[in-house]
């Protein structure tokens, strides 16, 4: 066995076995990324964001703006357009306090005494991650979260799982109540 010495790496390289598991060698870090992959406008009492790309690790939904014009509603966020009993949902109030908590919920949805108050103001935003989403083997777990501004501003943290198998491939925003959105947008984004 000849011994070779290794060379200094460039910047921002790192020190990793090669895939033969014979040597070490120097490897630049691939980093993840963040791709917009669709901007919809809210309207009418139902958005559908459509043939989401299986080609990521995780998604990102941001609902910014969202108002309409009665109170008394919340965004049901309904994954595959499912409306079975198929999401465990956990929400806590800006002050830590249990607003929700069901193994059995038709949609997700940020806590109806939060969303109420979007139909007054269109300055609050919503954020939700799906991990694992293209998986067509696990449940699909979720976090969100989301700030809304009133006189009286509310806030909310949840988390649970979308309890199926089934790859998301579209998503629905749904409006609760028999109304239609009076603005806002749904920005959906893949993480690699």
């Amino acid at each position: 066995n000849v011994k070779t010495r290794l060379g200094f790496g460039t910047a921002g390289q790192v020190l990793q076995v090669n895939s033969g598991a014979t040597a070490p060698e120097w490897a630049t870090l691939s980093s993840s990324s963040i791709t917009t992959i669709s901007t919809t406008s809210l309207s009418n009492r139902q958005t559908d964001l459509t043939s989401i790309p299986q080609t990521y690790t995780n998604l990102i939904l941001v609902i910014a703006g969202a108002s309409w014009p009665t109170f008394s509603t919340s965004i049901d966020i309904r994954p595959n357009g499912s409306t079975t009993l198929s999401h465990y949902v956990k929400t806590l109030n800006n002050n830590g306090s249990v607003a929700t908590s069901a193994d059995s919920n038709t949609s997700i949805n940020a806590p109806a005494n939060v969303t109420n108050m979007a139909a007054s103001n269109a300055n609050n935003v919503q954020y939700y991650i799906f991990k694992n989403y293209s998986s067509t083997t696990m449940y699909k777990p979720f976090e969100g979260y989301g700030y809304f501004e009133t006189s009286n501003p509310a806030s909310f943290i949840m988390g649970g799982a979308f309890k199926d198998t089934a790859a998301i491939s579209s998503i629905t925003l749904y409006l609760g109540q028999n109304v239609t959105y009076s603005a806002g947008s749904a920005i959906l984004y893949g993480v690699k």
